[in-house]
């Protein structure tokens, strides 16, 4: 991962495509493993909002061409 610009609010990063396959596995595994009732206690947000995250991080990975 290399962090490209800091802002007050977040940050501006590059990932590699395994970088982003790992992060969409994580996400993958804790939006199934965990209760509805206790992820946002665990996770620190929503279960929707880490649904959402996947959808967009399965995306862009779906966005890198492939080598065959």
């Amino acid at each position: 991962m290399q962090t490209l610009t800091v802002h007050r609010d977040g940050l501006d990063v590059r990932l590699s495509l395994d970088e982003l396959i790992a992060i969409n596995n994580a996400l993958n595994e804790v939006t199934n493993a965990l209760d509805i009732e206790e992820f946002e206690t665990r996770m620190g947000v929503s279960h929707e909002f880490a649904l959402d995250l996947l959808r967009q991080i399965h995306a862009a990975i779906g966005l890198i061409p492939q080598d065959e």
